[in-house]
């Protein structure tokens, strides 16, 4: 009999899991058939997720560390771990003002729109500052609309890859979630993609899926607090005490009230990517835990 019930709820697991799995792959494919014309907006074609892995890949050169930089004030404790002469590494936002070689740079907002004009030009003067001859810049979430190529061309000199990617509804991922499926949202988002990228909740763990997918062995995420202010807001560090002033510049008052949370949803999720990663031979740390 106990057997017999074992069996029965292996069973009923592995349907559910399926269930699970066929519901979050039909609702990427709905988010992909709602680009429809999006890509015509642009003057140049929206580089697949394929293309751009396989140019960070070759990039790679045999480097097995990647540090992911996210805004929270903790990565003025944990930036010191950084050795930006060997590892690789990844940002987004104003990640930038720490003042590192990075090796890919996610911008997502650049409009001419006045609810977010300031904090698009001031990204954009970031990146232009920041941006070495090692440094990739994307630009992904158009399908939000806070992308406008007429933006992109007259703010950027520098090159920029327009990126496919598709955002995985938060309602649909939770509710598979709470069924106790955490492993097969994790795993999805990790299928390496083919052509589109495959945004949940955080361009942190955005940025964490990419690093997966181009190789790197370990991988050390910076900033991600789930609250408090961001690490340009914080002047105890001597190093980013002059970055601290460079941002009150950079980013007036009014921008910085409209800055969102340092990865609360994204530091939930983190545990299950962490998971997920271990299966496949991947360190995914955090780097609060490596200083302590």
């Amino acid at each position: 009999m106990l057997t017999r019930s074992i069996e029965y709820l292996q069973r009923r697991s592995l349907r559910s899991a399926n269930i699970a799995r066929i519901s979050l792959r039909t609702a990427i494919r709905k988010e992909v058939r709602k680009y429809g014309t999006l890509e015509n907006n642009f003057s140049s074609p929206l580089v697949s997720a394929n293309a751009l892995i396989q140019d960070l890949e070759d990039a790679r050169s045999g480097r097995e560390i990647c540090h992911v930089i996210g805004s929270g004030a903790s990565l003025s404790e944990t930036y010191s771990i950084i050795d930006p002469e060997s590892d690789a590494l990844f940002t987004c936002n104003f990640g930038g003002l720490i003042d590192l070689p990075f090796d890919l740079y996610s911008v997502e907002i650049g409009t001419t729109r006045s609810a977010m004009y300031d904090i698009s030009r001031c990204q954009a003067d970031l990146i232009e500052k920041v941006a070495t001859d090692r440094t990739k810049i994307i630009v992904k979430n158009v399908w939000e609309g806070k992308v406008e190529d007429g933006f992109l061309r007259e703010n950027y000199q520098v090159p920029l890859t327009v990126v496919k990617d598709v955002l995985l509804p938060d309602r649909i991922a939770r509710n598979i979630l709470q069924a106790g499926n955490d492993y097969v949202v994790a795993a999805e988002i990790l299928r390496r993609p083919e052509n589109y990228i495959v945004q949940f909740i955080s361009s942190v763990l955005t940025l964490i899926s990419i690093a997966y997918f181009s190789g790197y062995s370990r991988i050390v995420v910076h900033g991600l607090d789930g609250a408090g202010p961001h690490f340009f807001h914080k002047s105890e560090s001597k190093r980013l005490a002059s970055i601290s002033n460079q941002a009150r510049i950079l980013i007036p008052a009014p921008v910085q009230s409209k800055l969102h949370i340092a990865g609360s949803p994204a530091r939930i999720f983190f545990p299950h990517f962490k998971i997920r990663l271990s299966q496949v031979g991947v360190d995914l740390s955090h780097a609060s835990e490596l200083v302590r």
